[in-house]
This record gives structure tokens, C-alpha cells and sequence, in this order.
């Protein structure tokens, strides 16, 4: 922003616009963008100009997009939120998108008092930092308009504690692979569907598989698999991975395990890969760590399985302490034991001091213990 001859405005006056076709086909690849890498390697996957658009249409209607919005940005734009969510369809709506460097608590508390942004996109790590900052509690957020939430599951305590200060969070689930936007609660929803990510939008197909492929019924947890012209053609370089992705009748395989109530609201278990299997019961994680969240010493929980002779698995919670805190595994026992069934308790609590996350703040479980440490 430096106003000499080398700062942006010298610069830009001295450029040529860039001669562009105009019309750009739906399935032309425009980029590439890395998976999170949040339980194995990377991969490439293609986005296309059609996933752009529906991307753009899809939260577009979630978030009652305008031009006239202003959205912040502290995510990299090298991955599918920092560049999906909000930014480019944002830009194609009309609007303005500012760029912050990084995630600053402080920063972001400034600019939503001071009325700088409409919508913004943090995943639930994010909005616990923000709920502890000490300018939470008399910061006006009336400016804001839409707070979308994803990466994780949202815990009921950060979304009551958002409430009680008039912001409302909008939780929802995507993957690289779908543009991203799948689901993403409307406003009006949160409160009688606590929980959900909301229903599939309008151009994209949702159904819920068991292990045979076979539609589960209503209220059971099953596969989310996903069709429609939002949906990535595949991994770039590697043809492997792109036949491995889809079933032979062209569904998408999410890899996220969820299950759909009576009102067509989608709630999710957690990941496939994460599921475990504890005395011939499953397991899922994610159901634990919202347990374990809930707890006003913990800051955030990862729960991974372990082999174990009796059992064939069991769960070890890795966990963030508030500051001065570490984990009473009596204390922990009981305050598990009051939400979950007792194969689902973990058989250690295990305290870290990050949790490995992605540069977008998503946990990286693959590179998390799968045994206790000393």
C-alpha cells in the first residue's frame, strides 16, 4: 500500500488489463486446491468453473448474499474456505472482500464493532477464541449479518455463548471435493435444529449409505455421498484416488457419517475413518469430543482409538486444558459417563498443548499419538 513508485496504485496504473476469453465452459479446469490433510496425505483436487458458480449460488442463498456486503478474510487462500468461503462468491456478487494475514481475536472483535464486515467464516476453533477474548462481552455485533461455521463440530456451549451476545452461528459441511458448500444451516433454523448442518441446497443431491451401499433408514447413521454438478471430476495426476472416490453409479464418496431426522435436517457423526468399533459397538469421536467440550476446563478434544486386548478398541482423548488446568481422569470419567454410554468413554485423557491443526484451524489426527504418552 506504499503510495511510492513501486507501492500498488503506481503499480497498478502502469499495467495492462489482461485480455481474458469471456466465456468460460463449466468443465474447464480453472484450479487446483489441496485437501486438508486432516487424516492422511493431501491430494489435488480439480475445481472447475461449474463448481464455482454453484458454489456461489449454494451459499449464496444460505447467506442472503448482496453486493453491497463486505466480507473478512484471514484464511489461505491456497485452501477451499479461504477461498470459497466467502471470497469468491462475494467478488462475483459484486461485493468487497478484505484480507486480514492471520486470525487475531482482537482484530476481528475491532472490526465487527466498528461495523467493517457482513459475513464471515470461522471454523469452531476460531469462535472459541473469540468467545474468550476479554472484548467479547461488550462488543456490538448487530453490523454482522451471517456467521458461518464449519471444520468441525460446533459445540452447544460456543453456540449459546454466541447467542447470548446476538450472533447467531450457522453451522454447516462441506468438503474441497464439493466446492465446498454442501449444507449450511439458515438463520431461522439454528434454534429448533440445534445441532444440524441443515438440509442439502439446490444443486446438490444427498443420500445416506450403509456399508453395502444401501439406503439407511431415517435416523440412521450411514455414509454421505453426494451427486450434482458442484462436484469435483476428480484428483489431478491421480486416477487411483479419483476411481477409489466415486461409486460405480457416479456418487461421491464424502467419507462423513450422518444421519437425518424427520425434518430432513442433516446432523453429523463424524468421519468413517474415525469410527471404531469398542466391544461390537461403533464409535464415533466426534460424539465424544462434543462431550468433552462441554467441559469448562477443556478448551478443545480429539479422540482417536487404541487397540486393546479386551475390547478391540478403545478411545484415548487428547485434550487442550485452559490455562492452570490438567485432566483429572476420575472427574473426566464422571462427567463423561452423564452424556455417553459407558463403551464410549474414553480409556485415557491425555493433555497436549496444540492440538496439530491445518493452516485453515482444522485438528490433524493423523498426527496425534495412537497410544497414551508419558
Amino acid at each position: 500500500d506504499e503510495p511510492g513508485p513501486e507501492g500498488y496504485q503506481a503499480r497498478l496504473s502502469r499495467s495492462v488489463p489482461l485480455a481474458h476469453a469471456g466465456i468460460w465452459p463449466l468443465d474447464r479446469v480453472w484450479y487446483l486446491l489441496l485437501t486438508s490433510g486432516t487424516t492422511a496425505r493431501p491430494k489435488a483436487v480439480i475445481q472447475t468453473c461449474a463448481m464455482s458458480m454453484v458454489n456461489y449460488v449454494n451459499l449464496g442463498k444460505a447467506i442472503d448474499l448482496s453486493a453491497q456486503d463486505t466480507t473478512l478474510n484471514y484464511l489461505p487462500l491456497f485452501h477451499t474456505a479461504g477461498i470459497n468461503l466467502h471470497t469468491l462468491p462475494t467478488l462475483y456478487e459484486g461485493g468487497t472482500v478484505s484480507i486480514l494475514p492471520g486470525f487475531d481475536a482482537g482484530q476481528v472483535l475491532s472490526l465487527a464493532g466498528q461495523g467493517a464486515f457482513d459475513t464471515f467464516f470461522g471454523v469452531p476453533a476460531v469462535y472459541q477464541e473469540i468467545a474468550a477474548h476479554p472484548a467479547f462481552r461488550h462488543t456490538d455485533f448487530s453490523a454482522v449479518r451471517s456467521w458461518g461455521c464449519g471444520g468441525a463440530p460446533l459445540s452447544a456451549d460456543i453456540i449459546e455463548a454466541c447467542a447470548a451476545r446476538g450472533m447467531t452461528l450457522c453451522n454447516g459441511m462441506g468438503m474441497t471435493e464439493t466446492g465446498p458448500t454442501l449444507f449450511l444451516m439458515r438463520p431461522d433454523d439454528v434454534a429448533r435444529a440445534r445441532g444440524s448442518v441443515g438440509k442439502p441446497p439446490l444443486m446438490s443431491q444427498v443420500r445416506l449409505v450403509d456399508g453395502a451401499g444401501q439406503p439407511v433408514s431415517q435416523g440412521a447413521v450411514g455414509e454421505v455421498q453426494v451427486r450434482g454438478p458442484g462436484i469435483t471430476p476428480g484428483y489431478w495426476g491421480d486416477e487411483a484416488a479419483t476411481r477409489a472416490a466415486f461409486t460405480a453409479d457416479g456418487w461421491l464418496r464424502s467419507g462423513d457419517l450422518a444421519r437425518c431426522d424427520s425434518e430432513g435436517f442433516y446432523h453429523i457423526a463424524g468421519r468413517a475413518k474415525e469410527m471404531f468399533i469398542s466391544g461390537g459397538e461403533n464409535v464415533y469421536p466426534a460424539e465424544i469430543e462434543a462431550a468433552l467440550n462441554a467441559h469448562p476446563d477443556i478448551v478443545e478434544a480429539a479422540v482417536v482409538a487404541m487397540a486393546d486386548p479386551r475390547w478391540g478398541e478403545v478411545g484415548i482423548a487428547f485434550l487442550e486444558m485452559t490455562p492452570g488446568k490438567r485432566p483429572d481422569t476420575d472427574a473426566l470419567s464422571r462427567w463423561c459417563r452423564g452424556r455417553l454410554a459407558p463403551y464410549k468413554i474414553p480409556a485415557a485423557f491425555m493433555p497436549i498443548d496444540h492440538l496439530p491443526r491445518t493452516a485453515a484451524g482444522k485438528v490433524q489426527k493423523h498426527l496425534l499419538p495412537s497410544e497414551p504418552v508419558a
